[in-house]
């Protein structure tokens, strides 16, 4: 016989960060990463992302000015810098987004707060 306690346990979703981002059209990515800034900005459920909000900022910036200079350039350099600019952006906000899994405490409103999607969850 199996204890009420442990079946509301298997029950429980845990929710996880969407990480789709990583697959958006460069300036889909550009946006969302400012939607993540403005999520994380003095958010008191996210104080230590391991990028802070600045690092992100930076790296959103480098990120638009590659986004800018590849076309008008048009050279291979141009297109790896900003394709490197990109896997930056990428990196910082996987980061954080484990950061959120774990700092949510499981809780969606507050998963949601950091303005990351939250993917379909599953039990535990």
């Amino acid at each position: 016989m199996t204890n009420r306690s442990d079946e509301q346990k298997e029950e429980m979703p845990q929710y996880k960060v969407c990480l789709a981002f990583a697959e958006l059209a460069d300036v889909a990515l550009d946006d969302f990463a400012v939607a993540i800034i403005t999520g994380l900005t003095d958010n008191t459920s996210y104080s230590t992302p391991p990028v802070t909000v600045a690092q992100l900022a930076m790296l959103k910036s480098a990120f638009e000015d590659a986004i800018v200079a590849a076309p008008a350039k048009r050279a291979r350099a141009a297109i790896a810098a900003k394709n490197a600019a990109r896997d930056a952006l990428v990196l910082a906000l996987r980061k954080n987004a484990a950061y959120v899994e774990i700092a949510c405490n499981n809780d969606l409103p507050t998963l949601l707060s950091s303005w990351f999607e939250a993917a379909s969850h599953r039990a535990m």
